[in-house]
């Protein structure tokens, strides 16, 4: 029951830190989207890693660490 109250006190702290999570990949989503091909080239993305980066993953670089 205990952690039952405990999640609800911090309910509006989640939804708030979810707001602020959902605000900020689509701002990162919609700065990258709006540079062109030649400027992610030369930041080292290209279009097809927007969407990862914007969800707070790494760029793909071909290679993976196993």
């Amino acid at each position: 029951m205990k952690s039952l109250i405990v999640k609800v006190m911090n309910l509006p702290k989640n939804v708030s830190d979810a707001l602020d999570k959902d605000r900020r990949r689509r701002q990162t989503y919609k700065a990258l989207s709006a540079l062109s091909n030649a400027e992610l080239h030369d930041i080292g993305i290209n279009r097809g890693d927007i969407i990862r980066i914007a969800d707070g993953g790494a760029v793909y670089t071909g290679r993976t660490n196993l």
